[in-house]
């Protein structure tokens, strides 16, 4: 019996992309493969959302403090009591300076990568001992072979980057500067006053905003409701989940 020869041959192509034109990002929803992920403006909207409510939690926990430091060195020595309590109140609304003249700048990278790949392989097998007297099957069922592999595969990668700079004003505010359903409206929580986002919003400009009205919200009243309502927002806590208007982005 000549000795047993047998080849296995296997051929795999696969292509992955997103886009081949690199002065165009498309629209990742028209991508079957992406076609749950949100459409591009949404990537930048979620960004300055997420900045903007930063800046809003951050000037309200400013206000804070500076109420609460005021009057720390004339409480040192005739009120105990309100010193400690005002430097809680300080060391739990930790914040960072921010200049209201000044704009917060982001860049935003956006890569699209297109992948093609081809590969050929090519398994020889071959007896390593004489395999006199022995079937093909038993052959295989004893292991004793050897292998050869060949499989030569090519691979060509395309990139096409885009940058988005995103500059936010670091004065800004997560509403219109008053209420645009009902103006001058005496049922807006008074908490409004350290912060728009408690004005009514009509609903054909609802898009825009990065939150929906928490006018309901009317036992909001004082800097410190207010912040903890901003806070909830930051961190999408279940009680103000159903007014955000954008979406979220998770590190």
């Amino acid at each position: 019996m000549k000795p047993a020869l047998f080849f296995a041959l296997t051929l795999s192509l696969s292509i992955s992309a997103c886009a081949l034109d690199p002065y165009r990002i498309p629209d990742p929803s028209n991508i079957p493969l992406y076609g749950q992920h949100p459409r591009y403006p949404d990537y930048v909207k979620s960004l300055r959302c997420e900045i903007t409510t930063f800046i809003v939690e951050n000037k309200l926990r400013g206000l804070i403090t500076e109420e609460a430091s005021r009057n720390l060195k004339s409480e040192f020595l005739d009120s105990p009591n309100s010193y400690h309590r005002h430097v809680d109140i300080i060391r739990s609304n930790a914040n960072i300076a921010l200049d209201s003249k000044q704009l917060s700048y982001v860049f935003m990278d956006t890569k699209n990568i297109i992948v093609n790949n081809a590969s050929f392989g090519l398994d020889w097998k071959k007896p390593s001992s004489d395999p006199k007297g022995t079937t093909l099957g038993q052959l295989l069922r004893s292991g004793d072979l050897r292998d050869a592999h060949f499989g030569p595969s090519y691979v060509d990668t395309l990139t096409a980057e885009f940058g988005t700079p995103i500059g936010v004003a670091q004065y800004s505010d997560l509403g219109p500067k008053e209420s645009l359903i009902n103006r001058n409206d005496p049922d807006v929580p008074r908490a409004v006053r350290y912060s728009t986002v408690y004005n009514q919003i009509p609903e054909e400009d609802a898009g825009f905003y990065c939150y929906k009205s928490l006018y309901p919200l009317e036992t909001s009243v004082t800097k410190e409701d207010a912040a903890k309502d901003v806070q909830d927002l930051l961190l999408n806590s279940n009680r103000l989940a159903k007014f955000v208007n954008f979406d979220r982005i998770y590190i």
